[in-house]
């Protein structure tokens, strides 16, 4: 399954034409056969006039995009800091017996 951004098609013989490369052959000659609303956006079944390969992609806002890339970004910050915390948190581990010999 692909996820990609569509670009401008165009319509050839009642079906939307794609900009979208075969996954097998890497024509640009395919036909969507059959489009509908998915969660994400646009669901569409492809077919390569080339070779005959079928797949499927999703097809989403660019809205959402730029969305889910800003929420990966904060991610990508929040696992830096952790990462760092933790650093921190082995450089700082005392043993038992240093922790005996600070008591006593």
């Amino acid at each position: 399954m692909n996820l990609f951004v569509p670009a401008e098609g165009e319509r050839k013989g009642g079906l939307l034409t794609s900009s979208e490369a075969c996954p097998n052959c890497g024509s640009y000659d395919n036909l969507v056969k059959d489009s509908r609303a998915d969660t994400l956006g646009r669901r569409r079944r492809r077919r390569c006039n080339i070779c005959r390969t079928a797949w499927s992609t999703i097809e989403v806002d660019k809205v959402l995009v730029k969305r889910l890339a800003a929420v990966v970004g904060r991610l990508d910050e929040v696992a830096v800091q952790i990462n760092g915390i933790r650093e921190l948190l082995q450089a700082a581990t005392v043993t038992d017996e240093e922790v005996e010999s600070e008591e006593g």
